[in-house]
């Protein structure tokens, strides 16, 4: 399996802020997907990943965006195709939504893969330009 280059991860307020302002979202029960689709000569996905500090402390939020990392790096194909057809650039911010409880804190990689694969096919899907 591999993992997100740099240039695939957005990273701070500036590159979040567009998405928010623009993008449509997506929800799970422990997930939100933000997505942002924008013409493009070269077609990519680049995503970021929130988790709120008010929430959880430094620790829980690091193994939380890691394994949101990994989920998505595993789940990421359909976009892949979708922005290729599209000849469109995807940014995607994933946010946790989920509070900090036992259930949370035993979270594994897998129970977020089953709940992106399925916020994946929604932001497949999602408004943007069309060739």
């Amino acid at each position: 399996m591999s993992g997100l280059r740099k240039s695939e991860v957005l990273r701070g307020y500036r590159a979040f802020s567009p998405v928010f302002r623009r993008g449509s979202r997506h929800d799970g029960r422990l997930l939100r997907a933000v997505v942002s689709v924008v013409p493009s000569g070269a077609p990519s996905v680049v995503v970021g990943f929130s988790v709120p500090a008010r929430t959880f402390g430094a620790v829980r939020r690091n193994r939380l965006k890691r394994l949101m990392r990994e989920a998505f790096a595993a789940e990421r194909g359909p976009l892949l195709l979708a922005a290729a057809e599209r000849a469109a650039a995807m940014k995607v911010v994933l946010v946790f939504k989920g509070s900090d409880t036992p259930e949370v804190r035993r979270l594994r990689c897998a129970d977020l893969r089953g709940e992106l694969a399925s916020l994946v096919s929604g932001m497949a899907r999602a408004r943007g330009p069309r060739r």
